[in-house]
């Protein structure tokens, strides 16, 4: 079978932003781009709101996609839904409070262990090495620096799970 992913990967631009998708069937359908299957070109929509009458994940076929439409951008949204659908997402931190409450506690953890911590708007800096992004989670860690980058990343995940056990000092 061969796949041109120059169609199927059409809208890959549009990836986490919220859309608008028109299609040849005449329905319109918005939504948060999750996902593009790169073989079939199916867009995977995701809706959060509670009150909203849309279903939370839609899934439009690729070959009655006629356009899709860019409605708006949200840095703290993409990273919500890109670490909503990690696994441990799935499993704690779902509001931003938890997520700020996790970052002081990940600060916390990491002074405590004398690392130098810097904040820089919402992204922690490790040692003038390592960048955490929000949510602050492993995967969240970006370095040039490969032997620093192992350590803050084995520290992070020898973290304890209960905020007092994190913050509490030696």
């Amino acid at each position: 079978m061969d796949t041109n992913f120059d169609v199927t990967l059409k809208h890959l631009a549009h990836l986490l932003k919220y859309v608008q998708v028109s299609t040849y069937s005449e329905t319109i359908f918005e939504g948060w781009l999750k996902d593009i299957d790169p073989l079939s070109g199916n867009l995977l929509l995701v809706n959060f709101d509670s009150d909203s009458k849309t279903k939370p994940v839609i899934l439009v076929q690729g070959h009655d996609c006629e356009n899709v439409e860019v409605l708006r951008e949200d840095d703290a949204m993409k990273n919500s839904i890109q670490y909503f659908f990690n696994k441990e997402g799935l499993k704690c931190l779902e509001s931003s409070k938890d997520v700020s409450e996790h970052k002081k506690c990940l600060i916390s953890w990491l002074k405590k262990n004398r690392l130098e911590i810097e904040e820089s708007e919402d992204k922690i800096i490790v040692c003038n090495s390592v960048t955490i992004h929000p949510p602050y989670a492993i995967e969240d860690c970006i370095s040039d620096n490969g032997r620093v980058l192992v350590m803050t990343k084995n520290l992070i995940s020898s973290m304890p799970e209960t905020s007092k056990e994190a913050t509490d000092s030696d």
